[in-house]
């Protein structure tokens, strides 16, 4: 079994979703979510065979040229090109759908593996990039009920519903792919049971402050008209709470030993409140890490492999776990892990994952067996495991979320929680009733039970400086101060806040 299979049944048994790669984004899990909350995927082979003439780079597929789609077709779709001086406009065509359709750079030449800029269902592929995302998150939105359906789950299918394919789209997008469009969905068997999150019983806080969040965005999303900017708040939504549900996991669901997200606004690179908001940022990584290496070294304790997936290439089993923590025992079964492309270790390999286990056996001593064999094992899986695992995806859904700045690619390696505007705008949507606004406390307050995000203040019985300092960021209440003072007048600015006589802020939609 490859190194990077041993988390596999951990993610699956303990966390509902599986965060293998660094390459995911939101249209991934706005594909998922929609496959799952309407039971339905469509065939695209057409849209996406004239979006995507063939590979980057590449001349186009012998299918796909202007001859081939055009004078060679009997598709009345495609055969009004014909005429002579047309082909320009045909290429330009295939260019404008393909950057609207293929934004977030998500579609290539085969269908199955490609998920659209989803506008309506007909949009819906069978591309399963979002790992389970989609599918744990739909289920979470319909509710603890067997047969409920949360008030977010009923608006986005409000949204996505075109009724029976004959009538107009209701946006420019869906209308430009309209005629490429099939209107045949394979239906799929539809998953009555529960998420995780309404089965373990520890978090049962967290699940409730989440569906306190989804309400309180759908109650905003049904006073405006903009059917698109809700879908698409929709699924910022879900991004946000897959971090928030990661946090709650690392903390076996005790919401006040989080490890908090501090959020800054107008930090510059290098003060020291961008520093504290990047370790923050790292100490969530961390314990959701730690997290999952003692929940391999629960499997470890009750005599489990560390994982039952199948795997065609190296079907070897994973074998099991020495009853010591004799060096010869582990190093023995270290090596029995192929490397991450299915390769026995090397010398070199194994010695670094013998490194690995000491640093374990330090950290959780020689009597906890199965903790520190988990430790390593995961251990071993993080870093050997490149382009992948829990932090590359993680960090790569918050930043195209627009909640981890910076968002573009780069060297740069330090990252911190400075959201976008849209991403604030579904914060306060998430954390204020409609028609209402509410002290500035009370949206800190709802913003770190909700998400696990602090500025300054209070919170469970502790300060933002306190539960920073437990896990080892010393920021000083000074500087926090100033960070509160910078996000309220943020917020004041793009209109999600007003300042009021004795510098009294109050948050929310205004506009509502």
């Amino acid at each position: 079994m490859r190194i990077t299979r041993i988390l596999d049944t951990v993610f699956e048994t303990k966390v509902g979703w599986n965060p293998s790669t660094g390459a995911i984004k939101p249209v991934h899990i706005a594909n998922g979510l929609f496959r799952a909350l309407t039971h339905r995927q469509y065939n695209t082979e057409d849209v996406v065979s004239f979006a995507v003439p063939g590979k980057k780079g590449e001349p186009p597929m012998r299918d796909r040229t202007f001859e081939a789609m055009v004078l060679k077709t009997e598709d009345p779709r495609l055969k009004a090109f014909a005429a002579p001086g047309l082909e320009v406009r045909f290429e330009r065509l295939r260019e404008a759908v393909r950057g609207v359709l293929a934004a977030d750079k998500a579609v290539f030449p085969s269908a199955s593996n490609s998920a659209l800029t989803l506008t309506c269902q007909q949009m819906i592929s069978a591309d399963d990039m979002d790992k389970h995302v989609g599918e744990f998150m739909a289920a979470l939105l319909r509710g603890p009920e067997d047969d409920g359906l949360g008030a977010l789950a009923r608006l986005l299918l409000a949204q996505m519903d075109t009724g029976d394919g004959v009538n107009v789209p209701r946006d420019p997008i869906s209308f430009l792919a309209w005629p490429l469009l099939s209107q045949e969905p394979k239906h799929l068997e539809r998953d009555d049971g529960r998420p995780m999150l309404f089965e373990n019983k520890a978090l049962a806080p967290f699940a409730k402050h989440l569906i306190a969040a989804s309400d309180a965005l759908a109650a905003h999303e049904e006073a405006q008209g903009n059917r698109l900017a809700t879908l698409q708040r929709g699924v910022q939504f879900v991004c946000l709470a897959v971090i928030a549900h990661a946090q709650a996991l690392a903390a076996k669901g005790k919401l006040e030993k989080r490890n908090p997200l501090l959020l800054v606004t107008s930090a510059p690179k290098g003060s020291r409140l961008a520093i504290a908001s990047e370790r923050s940022l790292l100490r969530f990584y961390e314990a959701f890490e730690d997290w999952l290496g003692l929940e391999l070294g629960e499997r470890i304790r009750k005599g489990q492999p560390v994982a039952t997936v199948k795997d065609a290439k190296h079907p070897s089993p994973a074998q099991k776990a020495p009853d010591s923590l004799n060096r010869n025992s582990v190093r023995a079964w270290l090596r029995t892990f192929a490397d991450a492309k299915g390769n026995a270790p090397d010398a070199d390999l194994i010695e670094s994952r013998m490194s690995l286990f000491e640093g374990a056996l330090a950290e959780y001593g020689k009597d906890n067996v199965p903790d520190v064999l988990g430790a390593a094992a995961a251990a071993c899986y993080f870093e050997e495991y490149s382009g992948g695992g829990p932090r590359p995806f993680l960090q790569g859904i918050g930043k195209q979320v627009g909640l981890i700045f910076p968002q573009a690619q780069g060297r740069s390696q330090e990252k911190r929680i400075k959201p976008s505007v849209q991403t604030l705008d579904v914060l306060v949507k998430s954390c204020t009733p409609i028609g209402r606004s509410v002290p500035f406390d009370e949206f800190l307050h709802n913003m770190w039970h909700r998400f696990g995000i602090v500025v300054q203040g209070e919170l469970d019985g502790a300060s933002a400086h306190d539960q920073l300092l437990e896990v080892g960021i010393d920021v000083s209440p000074t500087d926090l101060k100033e960070n509160r003072e910078a996000i309220i007048e943020h917020l004041v600015e793009i209109g999600l806040a007003r300042r009021y006589p004795d510098n009294v802020a109050y948050v929310g939609r205004f506009d509502a």
